[in-house]
């Protein structure tokens, strides 16, 4: 079992490999953004938080990575669907991969090339805006792994219950706006109304911007992303049992509607 899936996981990231626009794309977007942002977050940081030297990329970088990890959903979308318009799920199955094994590999390449991403993005980071990443590595690591865990659990949820492209691609885009904004990846979550706290905490933005604050900010020990962290990963448990009771590998995905 464990073979079929490492080879399915293979075969879609020689794919996604082939085809680099939009992980590219999702890669420097965010440099952009954080380049911006990071003025007004840097202002923020330094009046309300009274962190003199702030750069503003302490919250930035954290929200705005979560962010795009999120929107690059829909290029894991664009793959599954495609299989399923093209008939390629219907042959793959037809093999001796199972419905829960086929699903199992896809979702571990998009894990591996979303994680990839985000670990650039934090890389990348550290000469271009002045965060200290090489100083918490082993709490970022973890932070990393818990929120793309938690990204690709909730691709798997939106894809079992979306049975268009068209539509997951959208909900992707729209709903990493939302839960970006909610998460604090535009503008402090302090800053934010009251009536948003509840989304805020559903949002898996919310906690990876959480567990940068307590580092850079608060200078907390490396044990301090344990609770963020166990908290998306909560969110990732919480997203495959759905999409788990609600999958079925004999529905149509194939229309675009």
């Amino acid at each position: 079992m464990l073979r079929r899936i490492l080879v399915i996981a293979q075969t879609e990231l020689r794919l996604i490999v082939r085809e680099p626009a939009w992980p590219a794309a999702f890669t420097l977007m965010p440099l952009g953004l954080i380049t911006v942002l990071n003025a007004a977050f840097s202002k923020w940081i330094r009046v309300n938080m009274e962190v003199p030297n702030a750069t503003g990329s302490e919250l930035s970088v954290a929200g705005q990575a979560a962010l795009f990890n999120i929107m690059m959903l829909a290029n894991f979308g664009l793959f599954l669907y495609r299989d399923h318009s093209t008939g390629v799920w219907d042959r793959v199955r037809a093999g001796l991969a199972t419905p829960g094994e086929v699903i199992s590999g896809k979702l571990l390449a998009t894990w591996c090339a979303h994680l990839f991403q985000f670990l650039l993005l934090l890389a990348l980071a550290q000469p271009l805006f002045q965060l200290r990443v090489s100083d918490h590595l082993v709490a970022l690591l973890l932070l990393s792994v818990a929120t793309v865990t938690a990204t690709v659990a909730l691709g798997f949820l939106l894809f079992s219950f979306i049975n268009s492209s068209n539509a997951f691609e959208a909900t992707a885009m729209m709903g990493s706006m939302v839960l970006g904004a909610l998460g604090g990846a535009f503008a402090p979550r302090d800053s934010l109304p009251a009536w948003s706290v509840l989304g805020q905490k559903l949002s898996p933005v919310t906690w990876t911007v959480e567990g940068f604050q307590r580092l850079f900010i608060g200078h907390e020990p490396e044990t301090a992303v344990l609770q963020p962290s166990l908290i998306l990963f909560g969110m990732a448990t919480a997203c495959v049992i759905g999409g788990m009771a609600r999958f079925n590998a004999n529905e149509s995905k194939a229309k675009n509607r």
